[in-house]
């Protein structure tokens, strides 16, 4: 054989094979041979594993990466990096992630189509008022407005869309706010933490009210002193019984600063 190739084949136990060659110090993966206990995937020693669109293939890992550290390539990682923060946050709360699983637009999974709706609004390193927690809708069921927060409550009001299809159902609504605190104080060296909040209304609530809210918790209090500002994102879902058909509403952003009263932060 030419000293320019150098043929790799692996036979394992679990009835695959795999095949992988260099020429000319370039290294290409192969398709695997599947067997009776199915396709690899994820890493193993050296070699990584994956499947692209069914078909399982390997690869060699190289031993070191040599990331560019232009300004460009660093904002270009760091706003990855949040965008996938985000959205494994997002995909992380079940209900939210069943409506991004279904959703009829582009993507293979639910993480995958949060990543990809969200990546192209964060700016200069930060999550903005553009992203969101639901997909976009051209009709929206309910629309929420009239927000207010003043570190320990959120303050709101549903409207109901009269035009929008909504199946007759005494379902009670989901509630969910996604809470974005950016912005760390000197001391915090953890750029953003995301939590939530939710809460099941019904229809009987919303249309016997004109503010409704949702309290943070005691921790959740104590992490909003770590911050500046924080995003609010809200949404309404109807819980149906069907888990493939969701019924919700578009989401709700707005930025809030973060001040502690003085006599608060003495105390702290």
């Amino acid at each position: 054989m030419h000293s320019e190739y150098a043929i790799i084949p692996i036979i394992s136990a679990f009835s695959w094979l795999i095949i992988i060659f260099k020429y000319k110090r370039e290294v290409y993966m192969v398709r695997i041979i599947t067997g009776l206990l199915g396709k690899p995937k994820g890493k193993s020693g050296d070699y990584v594993y994956r499947i692209i669109n069914g078909v399982p293939f390997a690869s060699i890992r190289p031993k070191k990466y040599n990331a560019s550290q232009s300004d460009s390539s660093i904002a270009n990682r760091g706003r990855f990096g949040i965008a996938i923060q985000f959205a494994k946050y997002v995909n992380s709360i079940p209900e939210l992630s069943q409506i991004w699983k279904y959703a009829k637009i582009k993507g293979y999974t639910s993480f995958n189509k949060l990543l990809k709706y969200n990546i192209k609004s964060i700016h200069e390193g930060f999550l903005t008022t553009s992203n969101i927690i639901t997909p976009n809708l051209s009709t929206s069921f309910a629309g929420i407005e009239n927000i207010s927060f003043d570190g320990k409550t959120i303050k709101f009001k549903i409207n109901l869309n009269n035009n929008a299809e909504v199946p007759e159902i005494n379902s009670p609504f989901l509630i969910y706010a996604v809470i974005a605190f950016q912005n760390p104080k000197p001391r915090n060296k953890v750029p953003i933490s995301i939590i939530h909040i939710s809460q099941e209304i019904t229809f009987a609530e919303i249309e016997s009210t004109n503010e409704l809210q949702l309290n943070l918790n005691a921790s959740q209090k104590k992490l909003l002193l770590k911050y500046k500002s924080c995003i609010i994102y809200l949404t309404a879902i109807l819980d149906l019984p069907v888990p493939k058909v969701g019924i919700y509403s578009a989401t709700f952003a707005q930025l809030f600063p973060l001040t502690q009263p003085k006599k608060e932060a003495a105390n702290n």
